[in-house]
């Protein structure tokens, strides 16, 4: 399937499937996740929200983030793996369908230095973002509705 990505510039076509190679956890910034997210991800390691809050929170201008050293990648990506997968954060379950991704085709040019998957495409992550986030995206060959 491909996914025709509407930019400031134009529509380019783009392809995505994740590899798992993991690159994208281990790129520095923040992961902002939800109070929800955090106590889905508590639960699934057996602690109390307030607990995970306290030890793997803290607060942006934007709202909640991992605490982390930002320049070092996700803190739940231990050799090679999220430890928090099947709860990860929207943030993560998205990548690389962000808008920041996608500003201009040099984005996602930079994307594709680093992420193994950018070439095909992920059904799950376009359609989480088509819902959460009502932007850019459309299988190809469809005029968008506007």
């Amino acid at each position: 399937m491909k996914t025709t990505v509407l930019l400031k510039t134009g529509p380019v076509r783009m392809h995505f499937k994740c590899a798992g190679c993991g690159n994208c956890c281990e790129t520095p910034g923040y992961v902002h996740i939800t109070l929800k997210e955090a106590a889905k991800a508590a639960h699934f390691l057996g602690i109390s929200p307030a607990f995970f809050k306290k030890k793997h929170l803290s607060k942006n201008g934007r709202g909640h983030v991992l605490k982390g050293k930002v320049r070092q990648g996700c803190v739940f990506f231990v050799n090679r793996r999220c430890t928090i997968y099947p709860v990860r954060p929207l943030q993560c379950r998205a990548f690389p369908f962000w808008k920041e991704c996608f500003d201009a085709e040099k984005d996602w040019k930079l994307v594709k230095t680093y992420c193994k998957g950018a070439g095909s495409i992920d059904k799950e992550a376009a359609l989480i973002c088509g819902k959460k986030f009502k932007f850019i995206f459309r299988p190809a060959g469809k005029k968008t509705a506007r």
